[in-house]
């Protein structure tokens, strides 16, 4: 089943929000990101910061097994772009903190809800 046009604008606030296009977080990665936070977080604005969350995550993940493999020149670009996509990812993570206290202060927590942990991670 396609997305429908709600779904389609709703990946592409996803695209923008974490700096990247369709052509490194395409729709069948937004589809699969936006369950995961589903399973996640019963919240919906929770639910949708999660998502950055966890698509800055495969996306410095990505970034760093890129460097691994980088070679002359191109080793300054992708570098620069693990320390781009783990700045936003740390931004987006203490986003997600708060809408997760947030929840828990109000009394909308289905119980379900816990921090993405991000783990520490070093490009050297």
């Amino acid at each position: 089943m396609s997305p429908d046009a709600t779904q389609l604008r709703a990946y592409e606030r996803l695209r923008r929000d974490v700096g990247e296009d369709s052509s490194t977080l395409s729709d069948t990665d937004a589809i699969e990101i936006t369950a995961e936070a589903a399973e996640l977080y019963a919240n919906l604005a929770t639910a949708r910061v999660a998502c950055r969350v966890i698509a800055l995550l495969r996306l410095t993940a990505r970034s760093a097994r890129q460097i691994d493999v980088a070679e002359g020149t191109d080793k300054q670009t992708f570098s620069q772009l693990f320390t781009h996509r783990k700045e936003l990812l740390d931004y987006w993570q203490t986003q997600l903190d708060k809408a997760i206290q947030n929840e828990q202060s109000f009394g909308t927590n289905s119980g379900a809800s816990q921090s993405i942990r991000v783990p520490v991670i070093s490009v050297w």
